[in-house]
C-alpha cells in the first residue's frame, strides 16, 4: 500500500464522517451499517431491518438461491448478497413475493433503495451463512 492509496482511504472515510454528520444534523439516525470487517449492522440498522422486515426476505432468500451461492468462503457469499440486494429494484423480472413486500416496506418507511441496499446484503449474507453452516435459515435452526 503507497502513500496515496492511505490518503485515499483517510479522505474517504472523512467524507463518510462527514456524511454521517449532516445526516445527524438533519435529523436523520445515521449509517445503517458499520465499516467493519465483516461489515454488520449499526443499532439504527437493526431497528430498521426489523421494521422492513429484512429478516424475513433474507431468510426466503437464502432458501430459494442457496443452490446459487458458491460457498468457497464467506467474501464470496458477501459479494452474492450484495449483488443479490442491488438488484432488487431491477424490474427486468417480476418480484418475488417477498421481495414485493420488502420493496413496499422500504417505501412506507420512507427510505431510499440506496440507503438500505447495503443492510440487506449484510442481512442475506448471515442468512446464506446460516443456510451454509447448519441447512437452515438462522430464524429456523434448531433449539
Amino acid at each position: 500500500e503507497d502513500g496515496f492509496e492511505r490518503l485515499d482511504k483517510r479522505v474517504r472515510r472523512r467524507i463518510v464522517a462527514l456524511q454521517q454528520l449532516i445526516k445527524q444534523a438533519l435529523g436523520e439516525s445515521g449509517p445503517l451499517t458499520a465499516a467493519s470487517s465483516p461489515v454488520k449492522l449499526t443499532d439504527y440498522g437493526t431497528e430498521v431491518a426489523k421494521q422492513i422486515s429484512a429478516t424475513e426476505w433474507a431468510e426466503a432468500e437464502a432458501r430459494r438461491q442457496a443452490g446459487d451461492v458458491t460457498w468457497s468462503d464467506d467474501f464470496e457469499v458477501y459479494e452474492f448478497a450484495v449483488r443479490t440486494a442491488w438488484e432488487l429494484w431491477d424490474d427486468r423480472e417480476p418480484p418475488s413475493e417477498h421481495t414485493h413486500k420488502l420493496r413496499k416496506a422500504v417505501y412506507e418507511a420512507g427510505l431510499e433503495a440506496d440507503e438500505v441496499r447495503d443492510l440487506l446484503a449484510v442481512v442475506l449474507r448471515d442468512a446464506l451463512l446460516a443456510v451454509r453452516d447448519t441447512g437452515a435459515p438462522e430464524g429456523e435452526q434448531p433449539e
